[in-house]
């Protein structure tokens, strides 16, 4: 009985030590291929207050329709308790010789990652909201296909909390 025992308690030890954090990925597909200037993006997350920080990303899918070189966005996280963060970013989707960034995504598309907080930690019980605003002067802002936020395990760099802001 005891040889039983301990084998479950080891089995249960191996099994939650090597469970994977929680990933969270929500995409916005673009309606032709367009993100329009006053569309703000609404993510949630709820549930990740087990204390492990994450870096929070945006996946940006451009083709060639899209010929700025960076994308400035206005990102806001309001958490349950109340607090804020407001984040400006210019995201360099191009190089300066003009060539895509990130990585190839079918025929003539790219994904490109953007780290726009590190480290970040759930700290609140309830559902956080990650609103994005596109701040780019015209209005229509063609070969934008879809944008995705990404909370995954953090890289390890900075560590910010809830209450802090850029």
């Amino acid at each position: 009985m005891n040889k039983l025992s301990s084998f479950i308690i080891l089995t249960i030890i191996l099994m939650v030590g090597c469970s994977k954090p929680v990933v969270i990925r929500q995409e916005h597909q673009f309606v032709n291929e367009n993100w329009q200037k006053f569309d703000t993006l609404n993510f949630s997350v709820e549930g990740l207050t087990d204390g492990t920080p994450r870096d929070l990303n945006l996946v940006i899918r451009f083709n060639a329709n899209f010929t700025s070189r960076e994308l400035p966005v206005n990102i806001l996280i309001l958490s349950p308790d109340g607090s804020e963060n407001y984040i400006e970013k210019k995201i360099w989707v191009r190089n300066t010789d003009d060539t895509p960034r990130g990585e190839r995504f079918g025929e003539a598309s790219w994904d490109y990652t953007f780290c726009f907080r590190e480290s970040f930690e759930f700290t609140s019980q309830g559902k956080y909201k990650i609103l994005i605003d596109n701040n780019t002067r015209k209005f229509d802002n063609a070969g934008i296909e879809q944008i995705a936020f990404e909370a995954v395990p953090a890289t390890g760099k900075k560590k910010y909390k809830t209450e802090e802001s850029d």
